[in-house]
């Protein structure tokens, strides 16, 4: 009965260990393939992540390539030469550039040329006004029979300019006079030429001219020494008879 007992103890202990290792097999099975899923999943994770930084890898190195390729592009376009002028191109962009470097060029040509221009053109302002003055200053003298001619100088300045101007009057009677006159010193001289007469009746009275009035002075000088002379004469008869 003992060795039956034992028998049934180590049946039942048998069967217990195989129950046991029948559960400790599920529990490695089940780890196993816990293990094998989590394996699964991070190669996955990481095919993934892989897949995606290539894709962006490959986007970012399309995209510098293209950027490398606008950059060249645009850098043949535009092309400047070693002293900073653009030079022409077959695109668009360069060849504006070309012809707005040429029309600044010109503008700047053309504002040197306008100052040029504007500075003579003072200059002659101010000539002008020297030779108007010049001229200005000349004056005829009175009308003399005896000396029909006469001759002015005169001298002007204006700005900073000068000049000197020479005339000359001709008045064959009182009622008529030539005159003409020019500057000088310079290579653009002012001329002018005048007539100056006198219209309507001539006044009644009688006029003197200057060679007139000293032969007048004479006479009365004369007359008033005759007075004189009659003068003292008459005082002496005077005297003589009041001595008798």
């Amino acid at each position: 009965a003992r060795d039956q007992a034992v028998a049934q103890e180590r049946a039942e202990r048998k069967g217990a260990d195989a129950a046991q290792d029948k559960v400790i097999k599920q529990v490695n099975d089940n780890l196993v393939s816990s293990v094998n899923t989590i394996n699964k999943n991070v190669a996955d994770g990481f095919n993934a992540l892989s897949a995606v930084d290539l894709q962006e890898a490959q986007t970012r190195a399309a995209a510098d390539q293209t950027l490398q390729n606008q950059i060249a592009n645009n850098a043949q376009a535009i092309g400047t030469t070693k002293d900073g002028n653009y030079v022409k191109s077959n695109n668009s962009v360069g060849k504006n550039l070309n012809v707005l470097d040429a029309q600044v060029g010109q503008n700047s040509a053309n504002i040197n040329q306008l100052f040029s221009d504007y500075s003579s053109m003072k200059t002659d302002i101010n000539k002008v006004g020297a030779r108007s003055a010049a001229l200005a200053g000349l004056h005829p003298l009175d009308f003399d029979p005896a000396n029909k001619l006469n001759f002015a100088v005169a001298s002007g300045s204006f700005k900073g300019e000068n000049s000197v101007a020479l005339g000359a009057f001709y008045r064959p009677n009182e009622n008529v006079m030539f005159s003409a006159a020019s500057t000088m010193g310079d290579s653009d001289n002012a001329y002018t030429f005048g007539l100056s007469f006198k219209i309507g009746p001539s006044s009644a009275k009688t006029k003197t001219t200057s060679p007139d009035a000293e032969e007048l002075y004479k006479v009365v000088g004369q007359l008033q020494d005759q007075l004189a002379a009659q003068q003292k004469e008459i005082e002496q008869l005077k005297a003589e008879k009041a001595a008798k």
